[in-house]
């Protein structure tokens, strides 16, 4: 083989292996992906971040997630959720007030979350959910119910007793001192709790 027939031959290999490389290009790289399996929805001003219902037995579960409100002037809230259609037999109980404040984070599985009832609330299962905003637009999404164990092994999973108010989430803690018991009371403006 002549030196210019190689010098041919490489440039031909060279010009067919480009449009293999150029599909390496910016546009899938520049998606944003969280590998988990919770479930994310960015299309509101309020971002869903890492939902999941965590579920200790069926029919029973809380729904947890992260809430970024991408509006840097005004605080927003949660103002409701129900199911979306196979799943409109779901009922969902706030176990505490949300406020997600101007540009800031809420984290539901600091606060008690919401607890969800239904029959499709199983372990493995994915249900449709659609969550209200006092501000922004309602988003509707797929959320997985997962059990309670593993990476999800600590999420409190909150009742709500006779009283309305949740078990084991009192406003008042008292804190024993050297003088004897101290109230601390939380201020509910810092956690962006749930009232129900």
């Amino acid at each position: 083989m002549t030196k210019t027939w190689r010098r041919t031959l490489a440039a031909a290999a060279l010009l067919l292996g480009a449009p293999a490389l150029a599909a390496c290009g910016e546009y899938p790289t520049d998606q944003v992906y969280t590998p988990g399996v919770g479930t994310n929805d960015r299309s509101s001003s309020v971002d869903v971040l890492h939902a999941v219902i965590v579920s200790e037995e069926d029919g029973n579960g809380v729904f947890i997630a992260g809430l970024a409100n991408n509006d840097l002037e005004e605080a927003d809230g949660l103002a409701n959720m129900s199911g979306a259609d196979a799943d409109t037999g779901l009922s969902f109980t706030p176990t505490a007030e949300v406020e997600v404040p101007a540009g800031g984070l809420v984290l539901l599985d600091e606060g008690g979350g919401v607890l969800v009832a239904g029959d499709r609330i199983r372990a493995g299962n994915i249900v449709r959910v659609t969550i209200g905003f006092q501000r922004g637009e309602p988003v509707t999404m797929d959320v997985p119910v997962v059990a309670r164990a593993g990476d999800f092994a600590a999420v409190e999973i909150p009742t709500v007793g006779d009283d309305s108010e949740p078990e084991g989430q009192d406003d008042e803690a008292v804190v024993e001192d050297d003088e004897g018991p101290i109230n601390e009371t939380e201020d509910e403006s810092e956690t962006g709790g749930l009232e129900p």
